[in-house]
């Protein structure tokens, strides 16, 4: 008896997997593309890596500071020339900047921070804040202000007199 029924229920199982499906298959999407990361965030993920080459150079960590001034290169140039533009302020100035940036101001960071020179380095962060501060300026994001002393937590959100 248990061999009938076992038979039985193999029979069904089999008939059930073989029976042709009365419905179209599906057809295939395409995968949506992927949502482009906007200018804001590649420029939030920059800020926290400038904040964090100060304070490693600041503590003679020289090679976590060359490390993070190479991810704020990758940003730059890979990031950025794919994000989603900001949609306020005058986003037509970025692509501009965004060169001048990295032909000027991490080379700059770069030496000082290879030269072990605090001086040098100090005054290349306070540069590079300045070049920062002006790109915000000019792209109609003044109120994003990046301190000119390394170490200094990025942004500024010191209390506005």
């Amino acid at each position: 008896m248990r061999a009938v029924l076992r038979g039985a229920v193999f029979v069904t199982v089999l008939a059930g997997c073989s029976r042709p499906s009365s419905a179209p298959p599906a057809p295939v999407q395409a995968a949506a593309p992927a949502p482009r990361e906007s200018w804001g965030a590649s420029m939030a993920e920059v800020g926290r890596r400038f904040e964090l080459v100060g304070r490693a150079a600041l503590a003679g960590r020289t090679d976590f500071a060359r490390y993070e001034l190479e991810e704020i290169g990758e940003v730059f140039e890979d990031a950025l020339p794919n994000a989603e533009p900001p949609h306020e302020g005058h986003p037509e100035v970025l692509p501009v900047m965004r060169p001048a940036f990295l032909a000027t101001n991490l080379p700059d960071l770069r030496r000082a921070v290879d030269a072990r020179d605090r001086a040098g380095f100090t005054a290349a962060f306070a540069r590079t804040a300045q070049a920062c501060n002006g790109c915000h300026t000019a792209s109609g994001h003044a109120f994003i202000e990046i301190p000119e002393t390394p170490g200094v937590p990025v942004p500024r959100l010191d209390p506005v007199p």
